[in-house]
């Protein structure tokens, strides 16, 4: 059944930029997906909020538009560590990639 690949957890989920240095809390399992004809990669830049959540997604590397769509809607789900108390707010973004494979 064709499937999002999750991140390995030994490779503690692989993002760049400043939202890598914010520990994920709560990961979902990894969505089902139907019909998938080719395997795709989409490359997401998103917003990690003061709160640990995600705001903002943004496909940098694009495929199809549902595939798009389900890789934003599990990373919207995934919890970061909150800022500190006492440090200022600030969101800080990551790139992350979410491999879709026929299998």
């Amino acid at each position: 059944m064709p499937l999002l690949e999750r991140p390995r957890e030994e490779a503690r989920t692989p993002i760049q930029g400043p939202a890598a240095s914010r520990r994920l809390v709560f990961q979902p399992p990894s969505p089902q997906v139907e019909n998938l004809e080719e395997a795709q990669d989409i490359v997401l830049r998103f917003w990690v909020l003061p709160d640990g959540t995600v705001g903002r997604v943004i496909p940098i590397r694009k495929g199809s538009v549902r595939l798009e769509g389900i890789a934003a809607t599990h990373l919207k789900r995934w919890r970061f560590t909150s800022l500190p108390p006492g440090e200022a707010p600030r969101e800080e973004w990551g790139v992350i990639a979410f491999r879709f494979r026929v299998r």
